[in-house]
């Protein structure tokens, strides 16, 4: 019998809060830090006058704003569907998931921009609170203000935002047997198919013998994504053969550029092979049972390998990950040290754009990677075993 009734399967899903938490003193210390990274980080938007307005002014990387426009005055959308992003690389996203953002694209300056912000926090939250191991978890604090996060919000990367929470909204329902929940949940993380795809790999793998479930969930998944990619066949038949095109001549960087400037687009191929395999290792002795949370939030992690990684802002993905390492006595500290690391870094830039220099350079991209790294734990500590590894959790079996 379990605690209030609940399965053991679900244990770890919200487990009680870790009994390590780090002093007043220390977390004080780790706030001065992030704080002199955002100014670091930000110097030319704090610097500048007016840059604050101006930040406030347009769509930002809220991307269907060129779409919505070419709706409304009867215009090509997949034209305008080619020239999005920043110029000159597209959108990678598929045409349907932008469509179905076009209600917020609708409100226009200057409310798109605070609009999207405000919605990015939210789904965020509500990432965490699905699989980050919810409010009693002292690693979601770190994370909340880690580097990832601010560089998603003020680029206002709502389809990243969306992309995270549609998969643990899907970990979240594997192991409850919400297969219409879980099929839902991986019909919107499918708007970043690298993410997505060492999750899919995993659940189905767990969830393997329950085909009436995973029927469910397909059906739900259909569902979702059947009406938006009517619409957009009935706007442009041609959007497939643009989007393709886009994701050949998007911006790319860390490990997808790499493997792009030696082996070309059969080599990026490989790299997303290898990242679902590695997923499927980890939950190798799981086949067909509730899905660890821990190993869940790692494959989600492991995406963030295989995706095109332009910004800091794809390390959201190992986050919920990072925060659940805040469950383990042993590691509580890891999160913070872990945000605290990549605030050093971008305090580091600072001399440089104080001499002119771009206000980030490159291979900031990588900074997601760190994050990867950092949740590694939850790797080791339950491959193989073939249960539920979570110390965190203990206390709720009786």
């Amino acid at each position: 019998m379990t605690h209030r009734g609940r399965p053991d399967m679900l244990a770890g899903v919200h487990p009680s809060s870790a009994r390590a938490r780090p002093s007043w003193l220390w977390v004080s210390l780790f706030g001065l830090i992030a704080l002199a990274g955002i100014v670091s980080r930000e110097w030319a938007l704090i610097h500048q006058p007016g840059a604050v307005g101006r930040f406030f002014s347009g769509p930002g990387d809220f991307p269907p704003q060129a779409v919505v426009t070419a709706f409304m005055h009867g215009q090509s959308v997949v034209a305008a569907y080619a020239q999005l992003g920043p110029s000159p690389y597209p959108s990678p996203y598929p045409l349907p998931y932008l469509l179905a953002f076009m209600p917020i694209g609708l409100l226009g300056d200057p409310l798109i921009r605070p609009a999207a912000i405000l919605i990015c926090a939210c789904l965020f939250v509500l990432s965490l609170g699905l699989l980050g191991g919810g409010l009693r978890n002292p690693g979601i604090w770190p994370v909340l203000i880690s580097v990832p996060v601010l560089d998603s919000l003020l680029s206002s990367h709502l389809p990243s935002e969306v992309g995270l929470t549609g998969l643990c909204l899907a970990a979240w329902a594997q192991p409850r047997r919400r297969w219409v929940l879980l099929g839902v949940g991986l019909a919107i993380g499918l708007i970043r198919p690298p993410n997505a795809l060492p999750l899919v790999a995993v659940l189905v793998y767990s969830s393997w013998g329950e085909w009436r479930g995973l029927i469910k969930a397909a059906a739900a998944g259909a569902c979702v994504l059947l009406p938006p990619v009517l619409f957009a066949f009935w706007l442009d038949p041609g959007w497939l053969a643009v989007y393709r095109d886009n994701v050949g001549t998007t911006v790319y960087a860390g490990l997808p550029l790499v493997v792009l400037e030696f082996g070309g687009a059969w080599a990026l191929l490989l790299l997303q092979v290898a990242t679902i395999l590695g997923a499927l290792y980890l939950v190798r002795s799981r086949r067909g049972q509730p899905l660890d949370p821990d190993l869940a939030a790692y494959a989600i992690s492991l995406g963030v390998l295989s995706s095109k990684l332009s910004g800091a802002y794809s390390g959201i993905y190992a986050l919920p990950a990072v925060a659940r390492l805040g469950l383990r006595p042993q590691l509580s500290w890891t999160p913070w040290i872990a945000s605290g690391a990549a605030w050093l870094l971008e305090l580091s830039f600072l001399p440089g754009m104080l001499a002119g220099a771009p206000a980030q350079p490159q291979w900031e991209s990588v900074v997601a990677y760190w994050f990867v790294f950092a949740a590694w734990p939850l790797a080791v500590v339950t491959a193989g075993t073939g249960r539920i590894e979570n110390p965190a959790s203990a206390g709720h079996a009786c």
